[in-house]
């Protein structure tokens, strides 16, 4: 049975949500697993400084961006495109309007409830943060003394460019 256009319009990529989540909820863990590695190796007063660390260290650093990527592509993929714009023709009995889209089980008086307790949060957290980066803004750099370069020009770079 071949489908019409109409039809394939109405149907989400499944390949692209079935993988996608995955990708999201497999990059966010790995990058929650290396935070408590790191956290218990520091607790144990162990040194991070193995080069096993500073790989994975370095290897996540755009996993929490790839992650969040991946979840948006997951929810705009996977959306039911007739609750956003509703098929005026009423094709497979898809009629679902926007307004009837909405969640019964929850209140006008619970959302807004949860959006302010939400923006009063994230604003004490915003609050506490501008404090943190004025203080370390204001305190400077550690002093560090450095040591008297000596002669070593025939001993390997520990780091070049």
């Amino acid at each position: 049975m071949t489908k019409t256009a109409y039809e394939i319009i109405y149907e989400p990529n499944l390949l692209v949500t079935y993988w996608s989540f995955r990708l999201m909820i497999g990059l966010a863990a790995f990058s929650a697993a290396l935070c408590v590695t790191i956290f218990w190796l520091t607790r144990k007063n162990r040194g991070i400084d193995q080069g096993w660390m500073q790989k994975l260290a370095l290897i996540s650093l755009p996993m929490p961006f790839l992650a969040a990527s991946f979840g948006w592509i997951f929810t705009e993929m996977g959306r039911q495109p007739f609750v956003v714009a509703p098929n005026p023709t009423g094709f497979n009995q898809v009629t679902m309007l926007t307004q009837a889209g909405v969640s019964e089980a929850t209140s006008v008086t619970e959302v807004v409830i949860s959006l302010s307790v939400f923006t009063v949060v994230y604003a004490v957290l915003g609050v506490f943060w501008f404090r943190l980066m004025k203080r370390y803004a204001y305190e400077g750099a550690p002093h560090v003394e450095y040591e008297e370069p000596s002669d070593d020009a025939d001993k390997p770079l520990s780091f070049a460019y």
